[in-house]
């Protein structure tokens, strides 16, 4: 049983890492800003894959006027 459970999360993994590497180009077209991506960073977020696994650096992108915590609290609120 061992053995197939092991074989099992190999292949997950192996699918994981297959699909992060296909998803990269789109996920960066759409976190195409700070903000984007600090919603999508929030942990109680279903997201499949993190920031880092779709190669996506939060910091290196453009912040839009306004401050952080208006982000936060509309992302928490389920406001838009």
């Amino acid at each position: 049983m061992d053995n197939t459970a092991n074989h099992s999360e190999e292949m997950v993994g192996y699918l994981r890492a297959m699909a992060s590497v296909a998803l990269r180009p789109l996920a960066e077209e759409v976190l195409d800003s700070y903000d984007k991506a600090l919603l999508f960073n929030f942990r109680n977020h279903q997201a499949r894959f993190t920031l880092r696994e779709l190669g996506i650096n939060i910091t290196a992108l453009k912040k839009k006027t306004g401050s952080e915590q208006e982000v936060v609290t509309a992302a928490t609120t389920g406001g838009e």
